[in-house]
């Protein structure tokens, strides 16, 4: 099992991109996945320096001193120009190292296409940690809040939630979300960064990975402070209405 030969052939019928470097950062072997994967032939991509398909040192500056990576999400330059986004597991082996590729470019123009659809949406959509800690916070979120991306992310969720209503309220929300439960279009109020009150309607729900284990939650937000405005005055206006008719009956009775 020593024999150079064989773990080339291992390598070469890899179906994931497979390369290996020497200790200056030149390939010396890349298999027929990997250079399916960014188009190039066997003599146009190995005996040449990786930095030459590593467009903005982007490779360089994620890996830096590391001699051993996983799940490192890099982007590297095709023959066509293109770039192709991979997840690199790297392994060192003596003064060379083994460097195994996973095509992500779907899934990430997938999930470019998904963040720009969040932040395009007109309600606020918020991704949470299991904590109550702020993950995402779309275009409308800031909006709603007058907070900025930069002033919540990493920050508790309690950032927009009065204090008389930490306690019960959001933790027995977020409670409920970590025994699987949804929450639809509760109503309640939260805070604007100046200060005052906001009302509106809450909705939250569990997300799990690709192995079903809860791993965060959304929390979508809409403003319904015009509608409930609306609401009443409408309720108002029937009150008075009310009033006349029974004031109008009154009057109707004595002078019969």
């Amino acid at each position: 099992m020593n024999d150079p030969t064989f773990w080339e052939q291992i390598i070469r019928a890899a179906p994931g991109g497979v390369q290996v470097l020497d200790a200056e950062g030149q390939v010396v072997l890349a298999n027929p996945a990997l250079l399916d994967l960014l188009g190039y032939t066997e003599d146009e991509y190995v005996g040449r320096p990786l930095a030459d398909f590593d467009p903005g040192r982007a490779l360089r500056d994620a890996l830096g001193d590391r001699r051993e990576v996983r799940n490192l999400v890099v982007s590297l330059k095709g023959r066509n120009g293109a770039t192709r986004h991979v997840s690199v597991d790297v392994v060192p082996l003596g003064d060379r190292s083994c460097w195994y590729l996973a095509d992500i470019t779907e899934h990430r123009r997938e999930r470019d296409k998904l963040a720009q659809v969040v932040d395009s949406a007109e309600d606020a959509i918020i991704a949470l940690g299991l904590d109550g800690t702020i993950e995402t916070w779309n275009r409308s979120a800031g909006e709603l809040f007058g907070l900025e991306t930069g002033e919540v992310l990493g920050q508790s969720v309690f950032v927009t939630v009065p204090e008389g209503r930490r306690a019960d309220e959001l933790r027995g929300m977020m409670e409920k979300i970590r025994h699987g439960e949804h929450i639809k279009h509760y109503e309640t109020q939260r805070l604007h960064k100046d200060g005052h009150p906001l009302e509106v309607s809450i909705s939250l729900s569990p997300m799990h990975d690709e192995d079903g284990h809860l791993v965060g939650i959304s929390k979508i937000t809409r403003d319904i402070g015009e509608a409930l405005g609306v609401k009443r005055r409408a309720e108002e206006q029937a009150r008075l209405i009310e009033r006349q008719r029974g004031e109008l009956a009154r009057r109707n009775a004595e002078l019969a």
